[in-house]
């Protein structure tokens, strides 16, 4: 959860979307989902570093 919370105090509503979704399904134990999840929140924070790098 505390992706989550960084990525809603940072204004990164796609991170937190998605990291909220790798909480919830670790916190469920349903390991399947998180290592579905992972690669994707992984893509996203590259995908943001990379938007952000851009627009300096």
């Amino acid at each position: 959860m505390a992706i989550s919370g960084t990525a809603k105090a940072w204004q990164l509503r796609a991170l937190a979307k998605i990291a909220f979704l790798v909480g919830q399904a670790a916190g469920s134990r349903d390991f399947a989902a998180v290592k579905d999840l992972l690669p994707v929140l992984c893509g996203a924070v590259e995908r943001k570093i990379q938007e952000l790098r851009i627009n300096r």
